[in-house]
């Protein structure tokens, strides 16, 4: 029964509409909080705001496909129950990416009816990868007739067509997991597929593919897992010393001996240790494995492969896996010998009540002296994070400032584990993380995370002191504080940010304004705005999911950008972004200005916006059809370069742009200096610029034909011709004493014929009547001296340059 809540996160249920889409993921996100902090409201409050009707309305309009995913993780069982007819009709209209709970829920409720979909979507190929992933990882709900019909039917399916990559290595792992469940005939030929394309490999791919296959065949990949992080050169313990994990200690002493000799390519170790105790295995394993051994000892060159040592690390690990205690009973007598057992480097070691109970029963300071001591000790170890945990349960208030350091741990299990104890501290750790956030110039993510769950009015005041300077460093941050503490004060701070593309300020702004009740049709154009890009970044999402890299179509990146002038970051919307060999980092063509300050080119890109940019790239580079790549690439805010040459040497737009402003600063009056910049700003669509350039080089020197003729090119650009003949026209009234400072003696004849092409070619378009252009107007070409300075500019005489 109820018990009477009527508020989440401050606001009543009643003002929560959660059929609109952006309330329904704030409440949802709110519940998620209160889950995590083991909050029983949170049943509570989910079933006071997602009522039958409003599930139904949020499922059907599926064009969210993050809120899709949180009502399936976050709603109960019992509230989807009543829409599964629903989910079964439209579940191939959900995205793909957000299938898996539709799919789960089908098969453990809906059985039969799952078994039909997932049949008849085997039957129409091509699979769309994550809704086959999603069928094969739910298959396990099935009862297990259901399950061995499936299996039959996906296995089937993928030696159909006579190619051993039809579904692709991820989802050939996990058929193979699903046939070996099921103990299907031709499990076999499934891991020979894995076995065939290990080898050649990367190597953390080759060791993803070796957890796999140890953990199908035994279920425990523990000792797998130290013998790969023993060969990349990490401290882990010997198997000797964990001798609660691995009670034989004869077998221990083996693999401590077989192991480094493996790092050193002596496979011939493994599988003679693999051979004296295969007994060990089932007939099956061993039969899987023979297979392995000897597809790979006829790799040429194995004693020098690289992935030598990965592979036959497979064979031991299996034995290790074989006897391997998963629930070793913790050293409670002692506390010493607990703390050992506690720092054991290694990922699954279990922390049980009465391990717990253990320090709960020391005395207080003896607690917190040894574990406090541990979590320093441990810092870089799984043995931190289990220390960490008996912290946050024994909630000592001793405890805050070592967990609050840890949350600070190059190790993220660390510093997750340490931010879930502090929040189970609530208030008594608010001032404490408020102190450390307020005198460290660092960015600690995790802290700012850990006030919005705990909330309160002493972390409203923090966040009001440090608005300004979260929304000019930290714009994300400052948007999740205020949604997690919606308070109606912060409503007017934050209207003067929104509306500039920040769609995190933007989406704040929007649910605190409908969570008090406030409209406009301010509010309406800037939710339509927010909701049309979301929608473009869910499509965008789709065909990258489902490997339609191609038809993903971007008129803009967005990038986050630093101002150097008053270091506000925030994310542009850039049409134009420029790479290329020379270039040290990409180029931004777009005259932004910046949205703290409002200078111009101020804007540097954060690691993160150059990151943006580096997954453009990679999924232009990642399609596989060369003219859908061609296409793509074309329709790209990214152009990818040839090597740029300005003043006779490669360099970057940024460099050259920089060359030119200062050879222009000292030399005002060289008008090749203009040319070139001009050429530059040109080609990165920076055209106002470009052409205030060709005028203050035409104007320097009248008779320099080059610039007439590109200010006549950049105006032909945008079809305008009579400005484009007029620009001609000017030209030409010089000849023939015209003045070449680019344009190479042995490129002219072409340069004047393209010249009179256009002059002709215009003059008609727009009807000017009298004599056209000639070639022979032009003259005697004008010649250079061998010693002259090179017209191409470089600094260097002519015999040295262009004249070799």
């Amino acid at each position: 029964s109820m018990s009477g809540i009527t508020s989440l996160a401050g606001i009543p249920f009643s003002q929560i509409n959660t059929r609109n889409p952006l309330l329904a993921k704030w409440a949802l996100t709110r519940i998620s909080d209160l889950r995590r902090q083991s909050e029983p409201s949170a049943d509570e409050a989910i079933r006071a705001l997602f009522d039958e009707s409003t599930i139904h309305t949020l499922l059907t309009a599926f064009a969210d496909d993050i809120l899709i995913i949180c009502l399936f993780r976050e709603l109960p069982d019992d509230l989807l129950k009543p829409h599964l007819s629903v989910i079964a009709e439209i579940w191939q209209e959900f995205p793909a990416w957000s299938s898996y709970h539709p799919v789960r829920l089908l098969a453990r409720y809906c059985p039969d009816r799952a078994l039909q979909i997932f049949l008849e979507f085997l039957n129409h190929p091509p699979y769309e990868s994550e809704r086959l992933y999603a069928i094969i990882e739910a298959a396990g709900e099935l009862p297990e007739p259901a399950m061995k019909q499936l299996a039959d039917a996906s296995i089937a399916t993928i030696f159909s067509t006579g190619k051993d990559t039809t579904f692709g290595r991820v989802h050939t792992c996990l058929l193979t997991a699903f046939a070996w469940k099921t103990e299907n005939p031709q499990v076999i030929d499934l891991i020979k597929i894995i076995a065939n394309v290990m080898p050649e490999q990367e190597l953390d791919t080759i060791d993803i593919d070796q957890r796999f296959l140890v953990d199908i065949l035994t279920g425990t990949t523990e000792p797998l897992l130290i013998m790969q992080e023993f060969l990349e050169g990490y401290d882990v313990p010997k198997f000797i010393d964990v001798p609660l994990f691995l009670p034989d200690s004869a077998l221990a002493a083996q693999l401590d001996d077989v192991v480094p000799k493996l790092g050193n390519l002596d496979y011939q170790a493994a599988l003679d240790f693999f051979d004296q105790h295969k007994q060990r295995l089932s007939e099956r394993v061993v039969s899987a494995l023979d297979m392995c051994r000897d597809r790979w000892l006829a790799i040429p060159g194995l004693d020098e492969h690289e992935a030598t040592a990965s592979l036959f690390a497979l064979f031991p690990a299996c034995i290790a896996a074989s006897v391997w205690n998963r629930d070793p009973i913790p050293p409670t007598d002692n506390a010493d010998a607990l703390l050992s057992f506690l720092a054991t480097n290694l990922r699954n070691v279990p922390i049980t009540d009465t391990v717990v109970t253990h320090f709960a029963n020391m005395e207080r300071v003896q607690a917190v002296g040894c574990l406090t001591e541990a979590l320093a000790a441990q810092m870089d170890t799984y043995g931190a994070v289990r220390i960490a945990e008996i912290m946050g349960r024994l909630c000592y208030q001793e405890f805050i400032q070592p967990l609050i350091g840890a949350t600070d741990a190059d190790f993220d299990l660390l510093c997750e584990t340490s931010a879930t104890a502090l929040v189970g501290y609530g208030q008594a750790a608010v001032g404490a993380i408020i102190k450390t956030l307020e005198l460290t110039q660092k960015e600690l993510f995790f802290l700012q995370t850990i006030l919005e769950q705990i909330g309160g009015e002493e972390v409203l005041a923090y966040f009001e002191r440090h608005f300004d300077e979260l929304a000019k460093a930290d714009k994300e941050s400052l948007a999740s504080a205020l949604e997690a503490l919606p308070e109606h004060r912060f409503i007017e701070r934050l209207a003067p940010l929104t509306g500039k593309g920040q769609s995190e300020l933007d989406c704040a702004y929007l649910i605190l304004n409908k969570l008090h009740g406030i409209e406009s049709g301010e509010l309406f154009s800037l939710e339509e705005e927010y909701l049309a890009h979301e929608a473009e970044d869910a499509e965008r999402r789709a065909a990258l999911v489902i490997n339609e890299m191609g038809s993903v179509t971007r008129d803009e990146l967005t990038l986050e950008m630093e101002c150097s002038v008053c270091g506000d970051i925030s994310r542009y919307y850039v049409e134009s972004v420029y790479i290329s060999g020379t270039e040290a980092k990409p180029f931004i063509a777009d005259e932004l200005n910046c949205l703290g300050c409002g200078a111009e080119e101020t804007l540097s890109l954060t690691p993160s916006g150059s990151m943006a940019v580096t997954v453009e790239l990679m999924r232009l580079t990642a399609i596989k059809d060369k003219k859908t790549r061609a296409d793509a690439a074309e329709n790209s805010p990214l152009t990818i370069l040839p090597r740029l040459t300005a003043m006779g040497r490669e360099m970057s737009i940024n460099e050259a742009i920089a060359l030119y402003k200062m050879e222009i600063a000292k030399n005002p009056n060289k008008v090749e200096h203009y040319l070139g910049y001009a050429n530059i700003l040109r080609f990165i669509k920076r055209y106002e610029k470009a052409e205030d350039c060709y005028m203050e080089a035409v104007r320097i020197e009248p008779r320099l034909i080059e610039g007439w003729y590109e200010l006549s090119q950049l105006e032909k650009q945008f079809g305008n011709y009579q400005k484009a003949f007029f620009a001609l026209y000017e030209g030409a009234r010089h000849l023939p004493n015209i003045v070449f400072h680019h344009v190479k003696p042995y490129e002219r004849a072409e340069f004047v014929n393209a010249y009179v092409t256009d002059y002709n070619d215009f003059k008609k378009r727009i009807s000017i009547p009298g004599t056209g252009l000639s070639h022979s107007m032009f003259g005697t070409q004008i010649k250079v001296g061998r010693n002259d300075p090179c017209t191409c500019g470089s600094g260097k005489k002519f015999k040295k340059c262009c004249g070799k």
